[in-house]
Protein backbone atom coordinates (compact mmCIF):
# COMPACT_ATOMS: atom_id res chain seq x y z
CA UNK A 1 0.00 0.00 0.00
CA UNK A 2 1.03 3.24 -0.82
CA UNK A 3 -0.05 6.62 0.94
CA UNK A 4 0.28 9.49 -1.51
CA UNK A 5 -0.18 13.21 1.16
CA UNK A 6 -1.88 16.20 -0.56
CA UNK A 7 -1.13 19.77 -0.35
CA UNK A 8 -3.31 21.87 1.20
CA UNK A 9 -3.68 24.11 -2.30
CA UNK A 10 -2.37 27.48 -1.23
CA UNK A 11 -0.48 28.68 -4.15
CA UNK A 12 1.83 31.77 -5.19
CA UNK A 13 3.14 33.20 -8.20
CA UNK A 14 6.75 35.09 -8.50
CA UNK A 15 5.09 38.45 -8.11
CA UNK A 16 3.88 37.52 -4.49
CA UNK A 17 4.99 39.07 -1.49
CA UNK A 18 5.49 35.90 0.44
CA UNK A 19 7.41 34.43 -1.99
CA UNK A 20 10.59 36.14 -0.60
CA UNK A 21 9.64 35.34 2.71
CA UNK A 22 9.31 31.70 2.06
CA UNK A 23 12.34 31.96 -0.16
CA UNK A 24 14.63 33.74 2.52
CA UNK A 25 13.17 31.74 5.10
CA UNK A 26 14.23 28.64 3.52
CA UNK A 27 17.73 29.09 3.39
CA UNK A 28 17.72 30.02 6.66
CA UNK A 29 16.11 27.08 7.67
CA UNK A 30 18.81 25.23 9.70
CA UNK A 31 19.62 27.98 11.60
CA UNK A 32 15.87 28.78 12.62
CA UNK A 33 14.87 25.01 13.85
CA UNK A 34 16.39 23.00 15.72
CA UNK A 35 14.15 19.15 15.96
CA UNK A 36 14.83 16.34 17.95
CA UNK A 37 13.24 13.20 16.22
CA UNK A 38 12.61 9.83 18.68
CA UNK A 39 11.12 6.80 18.24
CA UNK A 40 7.04 7.32 18.85
CA UNK A 41 5.24 5.64 21.97
CA UNK A 42 2.43 4.04 19.23
CA UNK A 43 4.56 4.05 15.90
CA UNK A 44 6.91 5.46 14.10
CA UNK A 45 8.92 8.52 14.54
CA UNK A 46 8.09 11.89 16.57
CA UNK A 47 9.64 15.12 15.08
CA UNK A 48 9.62 17.74 18.30
CA UNK A 49 10.70 21.62 17.74
CA UNK A 50 13.52 22.19 20.08
CA UNK A 51 12.67 26.26 19.68
CA UNK A 52 9.31 28.16 19.35
CA UNK A 53 7.43 28.80 16.11
CA UNK A 54 5.04 31.61 15.59
CA UNK A 55 1.88 31.14 13.66
CA UNK A 56 2.51 31.43 10.60
CA UNK A 57 6.14 30.38 10.44
CA UNK A 58 7.79 28.14 7.69
CA UNK A 59 8.86 25.15 9.66
CA UNK A 60 10.58 23.01 7.04
CA UNK A 61 10.61 22.32 3.18
CA UNK A 62 9.17 18.32 2.14
CA UNK A 63 12.56 17.71 0.50
CA UNK A 64 12.77 14.85 -2.07
CA UNK A 65 12.75 13.68 -5.91
CA UNK A 66 10.04 14.96 -7.66
CA UNK A 67 8.64 12.28 -9.93
CA UNK A 68 6.43 11.93 -12.50
CA UNK A 69 3.64 9.63 -12.52
CA UNK A 70 4.90 6.39 -14.34
CA UNK A 71 7.67 6.30 -12.16
CA UNK A 72 5.07 6.96 -8.87
CA UNK A 73 3.67 3.75 -10.39
CA UNK A 74 6.88 2.00 -10.79
CA UNK A 75 8.23 2.81 -7.67
CA UNK A 76 4.82 1.64 -5.56
CA UNK A 77 5.52 -2.04 -7.30
CA UNK A 78 8.84 -1.97 -6.09
CA UNK A 79 8.37 -0.85 -2.61
CA UNK A 80 5.59 -3.04 -1.98
CA UNK A 81 7.60 -6.19 -3.72
CA UNK A 82 10.50 -5.18 -1.15
CA UNK A 83 7.90 -5.13 1.99
CA UNK A 84 8.74 -1.61 2.40
CA UNK A 85 6.80 -0.79 5.80
CA UNK A 86 6.63 3.34 5.17
CA UNK A 87 6.59 5.04 1.97
CA UNK A 88 6.61 9.01 1.84
CA UNK A 89 5.22 10.05 -0.93
CA UNK A 90 3.66 13.47 -1.20
CA UNK A 91 1.40 14.88 -4.22
CA UNK A 92 2.99 17.48 -6.12
CA UNK A 93 -0.57 17.27 -8.71
CA UNK A 94 -2.49 15.23 -10.48
CA UNK A 95 1.58 14.22 -12.90
CA UNK A 96 3.40 14.43 -10.31
CA UNK A 97 4.93 13.35 -6.80
CA UNK A 98 7.63 13.81 -4.09
CA UNK A 99 9.11 10.88 -3.03
CA UNK A 100 11.30 11.71 0.16
CA UNK A 101 11.98 7.85 0.86
CA UNK A 102 15.50 7.89 0.22
CA UNK A 103 16.71 11.61 -0.92
CA UNK A 104 14.36 13.33 1.93
CA UNK A 105 14.97 15.31 4.73
CA UNK A 106 13.20 15.23 8.95
CA UNK A 107 10.24 16.29 7.25
CA UNK A 108 9.24 12.96 5.90
CA UNK A 109 8.94 11.83 9.57
CA UNK A 110 6.44 14.59 10.92
CA UNK A 111 3.19 12.63 12.05
CA UNK A 112 -0.36 12.75 10.97
CA UNK A 113 -2.77 14.56 13.35
CA UNK A 114 -6.72 15.25 13.02
CA UNK A 115 -5.85 18.34 14.82
CA UNK A 116 -2.57 19.48 13.55
CA UNK A 117 -0.36 21.97 14.79
CA UNK A 118 1.29 22.81 11.25
CA UNK A 119 -0.17 22.83 7.74
CA UNK A 120 1.15 22.33 4.29
CA UNK A 121 0.99 24.80 1.90
CA UNK A 122 1.82 24.35 -2.12
CA UNK A 123 4.68 27.72 -3.44
CA UNK A 124 5.95 28.39 -6.91
CA UNK A 125 9.48 29.66 -6.20
CA UNK A 126 11.76 30.43 -9.02
CA UNK A 127 9.42 29.17 -11.50
CA UNK A 128 9.67 25.18 -9.44
CA UNK A 129 6.74 23.82 -7.24
CA UNK A 130 7.41 23.54 -3.49
CA UNK A 131 5.58 22.85 -0.34
CA UNK A 132 6.75 23.82 2.79
CA UNK A 133 4.88 23.27 6.39
CA UNK A 134 3.94 26.20 8.53
CA UNK A 135 3.21 26.74 12.18
CA UNK A 136 -0.87 26.93 12.27
CA UNK A 137 -0.54 28.60 15.58
CA UNK A 138 2.17 29.34 18.11
CA UNK A 139 4.24 25.81 18.93
CA UNK A 140 5.70 25.51 22.41
CA UNK A 141 9.61 24.19 22.86
CA UNK A 142 9.38 20.02 22.85
CA UNK A 143 5.87 19.97 21.26
CA UNK A 144 5.78 17.31 18.07
CA UNK A 145 5.30 18.80 14.99
CA UNK A 146 1.63 17.60 13.11
CA UNK A 147 0.01 17.78 9.94
CA UNK A 148 -2.74 16.56 8.15
CA UNK A 149 -2.22 13.92 5.87
CA UNK A 150 -4.99 14.45 3.83
CA UNK A 151 -3.53 11.29 1.97
CA UNK A 152 -5.37 8.96 -0.18
CA UNK A 153 -4.70 5.33 0.51
CA UNK A 154 -3.49 3.30 -2.51
CA UNK A 155 -4.94 -0.15 -1.94
CA UNK A 156 -7.32 -1.72 0.18
CA UNK A 157 -6.09 -2.06 3.92
CA UNK A 158 -6.87 1.23 6.02
CA UNK A 159 -4.01 3.41 8.16
CA UNK A 160 -5.01 3.39 11.47
CA UNK A 161 -4.67 6.81 12.73
CA UNK A 162 -3.01 6.92 16.39
CA UNK A 163 -3.37 11.14 17.36
CA UNK A 164 -5.65 10.57 20.13
CA UNK A 165 -7.20 13.46 19.42
CA UNK A 166 -11.04 14.38 20.37
CA UNK A 167 -12.21 14.49 16.80
CA UNK A 168 -9.81 11.53 15.38
CA UNK A 169 -11.61 9.25 13.56
CA UNK A 170 -9.33 6.07 13.62
CA UNK A 171 -8.47 6.42 10.38
CA UNK A 172 -6.30 8.64 7.78
CA UNK A 173 -7.12 9.50 4.58
CA UNK A 174 -9.72 7.96 1.95
CA UNK A 175 -9.04 5.72 -0.56
CA UNK A 176 -9.27 7.30 -3.54
CA UNK A 177 -11.00 4.88 -6.71
CA UNK A 178 -10.01 7.63 -9.31
CA UNK A 179 -6.23 6.89 -8.30
CA UNK A 180 -6.36 3.50 -8.07
CA UNK A 181 -8.25 3.44 -11.00
CA UNK A 182 -5.98 5.01 -12.91
CA UNK A 183 -2.71 3.10 -11.52
CA UNK A 184 -4.92 -0.12 -12.84
CA UNK A 185 -5.88 0.96 -15.93
CA UNK A 186 -2.21 1.74 -17.54
CA UNK A 187 -0.72 -0.69 -15.76
CA UNK A 188 -3.00 -3.39 -17.87
CA UNK A 189 -2.63 -1.90 -21.19
CA UNK A 190 1.26 -1.77 -20.50
CA UNK A 191 0.87 -5.73 -19.56
CA UNK A 192 -1.36 -6.34 -21.96
CA UNK A 193 1.08 -4.63 -24.65
CA UNK A 194 3.55 -6.77 -23.52
CA UNK A 195 1.77 -10.19 -23.50
CA UNK A 196 0.86 -9.76 -27.11
CA UNK A 197 4.50 -8.63 -28.38
CA UNK A 198 5.90 -11.57 -26.33
CA UNK A 199 3.22 -13.79 -28.30
CA UNK A 200 3.97 -13.02 -31.71
CA UNK A 201 7.35 -14.90 -30.57
CA UNK A 202 7.85 -19.13 -31.38
CA UNK A 203 10.57 -18.67 -28.94
CA UNK A 204 12.93 -16.72 -27.00
CA UNK A 205 15.46 -15.49 -29.22
CA UNK A 206 17.99 -12.98 -27.14
CA UNK A 207 18.88 -12.11 -23.27
CA UNK A 208 16.76 -9.12 -23.75
CA UNK A 209 13.70 -11.17 -24.78
CA UNK A 210 14.12 -13.03 -21.21
CA UNK A 211 14.18 -10.41 -19.08
CA UNK A 212 11.06 -8.61 -21.06
CA UNK A 213 9.47 -12.08 -20.43
CA UNK A 214 10.22 -12.01 -16.71
CA UNK A 215 9.21 -8.50 -16.22
CA UNK A 216 5.80 -9.34 -18.24
CA UNK A 217 5.40 -12.67 -15.75
CA UNK A 218 5.27 -10.85 -12.43
CA UNK A 219 2.32 -8.43 -13.68
CA UNK A 220 -0.21 -9.11 -11.07
CA UNK A 221 -3.12 -8.30 -13.60
CA UNK A 222 -2.15 -11.77 -15.63
CA UNK A 223 -4.97 -13.95 -16.49
CA UNK A 224 -5.27 -17.17 -16.40
CA UNK A 225 -5.04 -17.41 -20.25
CA UNK A 226 -1.89 -15.30 -20.26
CA UNK A 227 0.19 -17.46 -18.05
CA UNK A 228 -0.74 -20.35 -19.93
CA UNK A 229 0.21 -19.00 -23.42
CA UNK A 230 3.61 -17.31 -21.87
CA UNK A 231 4.43 -20.53 -19.90
CA UNK A 232 4.15 -22.28 -23.64
CA UNK A 233 6.38 -19.81 -25.17
CA UNK A 234 8.86 -20.44 -22.32
CA UNK A 235 8.34 -24.34 -22.83
CA UNK A 236 9.15 -23.90 -26.50
CA UNK A 237 12.23 -22.32 -25.63
CA UNK A 238 15.22 -25.22 -26.47
CA UNK A 239 18.47 -22.59 -25.83
CA UNK A 240 19.86 -23.55 -22.58
CA UNK A 241 21.81 -20.18 -22.01
CA UNK A 242 18.96 -18.04 -22.69
CA UNK A 243 17.05 -20.88 -20.23
CA UNK A 244 19.61 -20.43 -17.98
CA UNK A 245 19.48 -16.94 -18.03
CA UNK A 246 15.61 -17.39 -16.46
CA UNK A 247 16.80 -19.48 -13.74
CA UNK A 248 19.32 -17.29 -12.63
CA UNK A 249 17.25 -14.47 -12.61
CA UNK A 250 14.77 -16.02 -10.02
CA UNK A 251 12.73 -17.43 -13.17
CA UNK A 252 12.25 -20.84 -11.09
CA UNK A 253 10.77 -18.68 -7.90
CA UNK A 254 8.23 -17.31 -10.14
CA UNK A 255 7.06 -20.50 -11.45
CA UNK A 256 6.93 -21.66 -8.08
CA UNK A 257 4.75 -18.66 -7.34
CA UNK A 258 2.21 -19.61 -10.17
CA UNK A 259 2.08 -23.04 -8.86
CA UNK A 260 1.23 -21.99 -5.09
CA UNK A 261 -1.43 -19.60 -6.51
CA UNK A 262 -3.24 -21.69 -9.03
CA UNK A 263 -6.41 -23.15 -8.19
CA UNK A 264 -5.90 -26.41 -5.99
CA UNK A 265 -7.98 -28.16 -9.40
CA UNK A 266 -5.91 -26.55 -11.98
CA UNK A 267 -4.19 -29.39 -13.62
CA UNK A 268 -3.39 -27.74 -16.86
CA UNK A 269 -1.76 -24.61 -15.54
CA UNK A 270 0.67 -26.83 -13.27
CA UNK A 271 1.22 -29.44 -15.63
CA UNK A 272 2.82 -26.54 -18.04
CA UNK A 273 4.38 -25.18 -15.14
CA UNK A 274 6.28 -29.01 -14.66
CA UNK A 275 6.64 -28.72 -18.65
CA UNK A 276 8.75 -26.04 -18.33
CA UNK A 277 12.55 -27.23 -19.19
CA UNK A 278 14.78 -26.66 -16.31
CA UNK A 279 18.71 -26.42 -16.90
Amino acid sequence: MANIKQYRPATCTLLDIRLSYFGHMLCRLKASFVVHVQPGPLIGDDVEITDEAETGAFIVEYAGEVIDFAEFRRRIRQYERAKHAHHYFMSLGPEHFIDAGTKGNWARFVNHSCEPNAETQKWTVNGRLRIGFFAKYDIPPGEEITIDYQFVQYGVIQQKCYCGTPSCSGIMGVTSKQLQDKVRLKDTRAVERGILQLLTWKTLRTADDVTFLLQVMVQEYLTRYSKMELLKLLADTSNETYLKLFRQYNGLELLTSYMCDAAQNDWDLKYQVGFVPKF
